[in-house]
């Protein structure tokens, strides 16, 4: 049995990694190529946020996702989309016409869907300020869709953002269920900085902020 200071590692069963390589000879050459055309005719704005940014918080970590995913579509890399969470307003603010209260219709799964070079991608983005990350930040029901998103041939994970850190870290969902089933079973009900692989911390890459298609690549590379 492994103790709670393992550091868990990939393994698993290879869907499309073959199918993602062959479409990119190497997938790095392919976005380095791809994303300096991208520059040469986008501009990026110095007023962007940047990586080491400090007090990174909700919609500002999404807006940096978010440009990412725009920086990946243009490069014709991935489509990656924002999944609104469908809410009915209470009340409204009569002169912004702002919704001041409202509630969920319905239980979000996550937070994007999409595809990467014909491969299923789906994730949940995190946010943590302390190196113990919560399990009750993740719910039954997310977990459940990730794991019929990868019985179907999909990639599922997580990018948490260690604010305290201002680290990026791509879990995958491998990884997650190893720390929730331990959690079912009695454990701990939560895993630790010291736990993760290191090899998915996200570097910095000049261009793109948070270029977690690195990690996927080394995601499908270890289920081989």
């Amino acid at each position: 049995m492994k103790s709670d200071s393992t550091v868990i590692n990939r393994k698993g069963i290879l869907r499309h990694g073959k199918a993602f390589q062959s479409r990119g000879i190497c997938f790095c050459a392919l976005a380095v190529a791809s994303l300096t055309n991208a520059e040469n005719s986008t501009e990026v704005s110095k007023d962007m946020p940047t990586w080491k940014s400090r007090g990174l918080r909700g919609s500002a970590l999404e807006d940096m996702i978010n440009r990412t995913n725009e920086r990946y579509a243009e490069a014709g890399l991935a489509l990656i989309q924002k999944i609104p969470t469908p809410i009915t307003p209470i009340k409204m603010d009569k002169e912004s016409r702002h919704i001041t209260l409202a509630y969920f219709d319905q239980k979000s799964t996550v937070d994007y869907i999409g595809a990467v070079q014909g491969i299923p991608v789906c994730f949940d983005a995190k946010e943590c300020a302390v190196d113990t990350f919560s399990l009750q930040n993740i719910h039954d029901h997310q977990v459940d869709f990730m794991q019929k998103f990868e019985k179907q041939g999909g990639v599922a994970f997580f990018l948490i953002y260690y604010t305290h850190r201002e680290q990026f870290y791509y879990l995958p969902f491998e990884m997650l269920y190893y720390f929730w089933d331990r959690k079912l079973k009695g454990g701990r009900k939560s895993f630790r900085f010291d736990e993760l692989n290191p090899e998915y911390f996200i570097p910095q890459k000049h261009g793109i902020m948070i270029p977690y298609l690195d990690m996927l690549q080394k995601d499908l590379d270890d289920r081989a």
